[in-house]
């Protein structure tokens, strides 16, 4: 079916009719019907004082100018200075709202995108006095006096020696008035540098606004964001390089000395925006609006009746604004000259709809609907195959189309009401199925279905016995099974109670096993044994001897097994110690009480350990006897218990010296 609307025109459906509006970006010339593209672009839309607007059909699009970024409705200016490699490497970079400008430094010449030096030597020596070689550098020169002169002044004159005492190597005797003077010289510094002397020597020191050794003094960019001297402009201004120094410049839209910047109000200054508009101010800038109840038109700003509810239009019709005035526009199914929309009868034109069909008026349209039978094709109505028709064609039967309609031919098992088959429930026949069956209706027939706990043996339905005819017993583990008539029923099995077949723990009876053992309860049973350490021996629990079978205790070799009642324990001989089960060797040496007295040294053994004399000595319990040679006869019987030697012998120190 052809589509209603025209070109550039969105159909709304309503109830019983449809309209056609213009799609976005489309509107409707004065009193037109046709939908034309909205020039965007001449009214007053958000783009950007730094944007272009470019119209599209049936849109537009906002682009930031170069020199900008953004998305076009909001542009902030690119600060190229920035950006490597925009300027050449010795030129100086003023960024500027959307520009920017490449200065070569001085002592260079060129664009700024090429700069090159300039060989000052080249132009009359440098401009350098007479007696003297001008020395081009980059960005500078100097000039180097010949002939053993000296610079003085700017020429080069041959040194004076009058001067007493001599001058410094960097001075220059000169005559004056009241005698000869030492005058201190530049010292070969860069012309913008100034000489400072200084104990044994002198200092090349660059201006400020310039940065190097003083031999070469280059100028320093302070616009730049990483500058050792940054600039000082406001943050609405842009800061312009100069050789040895800066500038500062407001921005458009701003005023001031560089340093300071305010906004200037356009809105104050005369003819800023038309008439029937008004002016907003913004930083930086201002916008022309519209007065309430204007809009923005081919550049007039023009009344909206429509958008302030001035026009009176019908409720079924749409007001349409045009370059002062308006029309009313009555929707599709209404005519009228405009101040009033009367609904249209389509269905009084016999052939607004097609055969087998009725007309049906609605507000602002009409309808065909089809007769039943008919299907709606294109602009006529025909005959409904219902047999072809999946959800309308005979299930269970034959179908037979008509004009209009259709008949139903059913098969066996199911009856007609005329354009359907019906399954007939033969299983409402109470006797139809034996003893524990039950019917189950199915379309066009029944089934007999054994009852849950009978299966069909012939033509009857015998018990099944669910205990061994399932090949595995229907119960768990804790229950036995035990057939029925139509089921069966899951005991406890010997060990178990309760509805949930819990296990019976029998060693909560007293009786269960003899005083000597220990019962352990178990799934569905108990066990009687002997406690750890016992054995079975002649219907009593005996005490096992782990100390007469290596085999059965953990002892260590050198340790003594002591047997108990049912355990037994492991003990250490003197000079060792327990670690668990195993015996560690004593260190008696690296005890807190040493036991060899001085001078005697402490060998440790296993198990014990021994007092060690030097050479010199010999011991003789509790003493320490030190053998003293004086060719002395020895005469007398010591003894280790006595205090007192007979002859020649002493006490000392605990320690017997014994004379020989």
């Amino acid at each position: 079916m052809k589509a209603p609307c025209g070109l550039n025109q969105q159909c709304y459906n309503k109830e019983g009719s449809y309209e056609c509006r213009c799609q976005v970006g489309f509107g409707r010339a004065v009193a037109g019907l046709e939908c034309t593209d909205i020039d965007e672009c001449q009214l007053n839309l958000p783009c950007d004082v730094n944007a272009s607007c470019l119209n599209t059909f049936g849109s537009f699009s906002c682009t930031c100018r170069p020199g900008f970024n953004g998305n076009g409705t909001h542009c902030k200016d690119v600060n190229e200075c920035t950006l490597e490699g925009t300027c050449h490497p010795r030129a100086l970079c003023a960024n500027s709202p959307g520009t920017f400008s490449c200065t070569c430094q001085e002592g260079f010449s060129g664009d700024g995108f090429s700069c090159q030096d300039v060989d000052e030597c080249s132009l009359s020596n440098g401009t350098c006095p007479a007696a003297s070689k001008c020395i081009n550098s980059p960005g500078a020169y100097v000039c180097s006096c010949l002939n053993g002169t000296v610079a003085y002044d700017g020429v080069c004159i041959p040194p004076v020696t009058a001067c007493s005492p001599p001058c410094h190597t960097n001075g220059l005797c000169h005559p004056s008035p009241s005698g000869h003077q030492c005058v201190s010289l530049n010292g070969g510094c860069h012309p913008k540098a100034s000489c400072k002397n200084t104990p044994g020597s002198f200092q090349c020191i660059c201006p400020r606004g310039m940065s190097g050794s003083g031999l070469d003094c280059l100028d320093v960019d302070e616009c730049t964001d990483n500058s050792i001297l940054p600039h000082n402009c406001s943050s609405l201004a842009q800061c312009h390089n100069s050789v040895g120094s800066y500038s500062c410049q407001c921005w458009g839209g701003y005023q001031g000395d560089g340093f300071s910047c305010v906004d200037v109000n356009e809105c104050l200054l005369p003819a800023a925006c038309d008439m029937n508009t008004t002016c907003f101010n913004s930083p930086g800038g201002y916008s022309c609006l519209c007065t309430l109840g204007l809009t923005y038109d081919q550049g007039t700003c023009d009344i909206d009746e429509c958008s302030l509810g001035w026009a009176k239009c019908p409720n079924v019709s749409d007001c349409r604004n045009t370059l002062g005035s308006f029309f009313c526009d009555c929707w599709s199914g209404f005519w009228g000259s405009g101040s009033s929309c009367v609904d249209l009868d389509e269905c009084r034109d016999k052939s607004a709809c097609p055969q087998h069909s009725t007309c049906l008026n609605t507000v602002g349209g009409f309808r065909c609907l089809c007769s039943p039978g008919f299907s709606p094709n294109g602009t006529q109505c025909d005959d409904t195959d219902e047999c072809v028709d999946s959800t309308l064609a005979c299930n269970n039967g034959t179908c037979i189309n008509s004009v209009g309609s259709f008949l139903c031919l059913c098969d066996r098992g199911f009856w007609s009401n005329g354009t359907e088959c019906l399954d007939v429930d033969e299983c409402n026949q109470s006797s139809i199925c034996k003893p524990h069956s039950t019917c189950v209706n199915v379309p066009g027939s029944y089934d007999c279905l054994c009852n849950a706990g009978f299966f069909l043996n012939g033509s009857e339905c015998t018990d099944v016995d669910e205990c061994v005819g399932m090949g595995k017993s229907p119960c768990d583990v804790r229950r036995y099974c035990l057939n029925t008539i139509g089921s069966f029923l899951c005991p406890c099995i010997q060990g178990y109670q309760g509805p949930n077949c819990t296990d019976i723990n029998e060693c909560l009876l007293n009786s269960t096993c003899r005083a000597d053992q220990v019962c352990t309860n178990e799934h569905g049973a108990f066990h009687c044994s002997c406690s750890m350490g016992f054995h079975e021996v002649g219907g009593a629990c005996v005490d096992i001897n782990e100390c007469q079978d290596n085999s059965t205790n953990m002892c260590h070799p050198l340790a003594q097994c002591w047997n108990w009642p049912g355990t037994y324990s492991c003990r250490c001989p003197l000079g060792y110690t327990s670690k668990g089960m195993w015996c560690e060797d004593v260190d008696e040496c690296f005890s807190s009480n040493p036991p060899c007295r001085h001078p005697a040294g402490c060998l440790n053994t296993p198990g014990s350990f021994l007092c060690v004399c030097p050479s010199g000595f010999l011991t003789m319990n509790p003493y320490i006897v030190q053998l003293a040679k004086l060719n002395c006869a020895v005469e007398g019987v010591f003894s280790s218990k006595s205090s007192v030697y007979l002859h020649h012998t002493f006490l000392q120190n605990n320690t017997v010296v014994l004379v020989t």
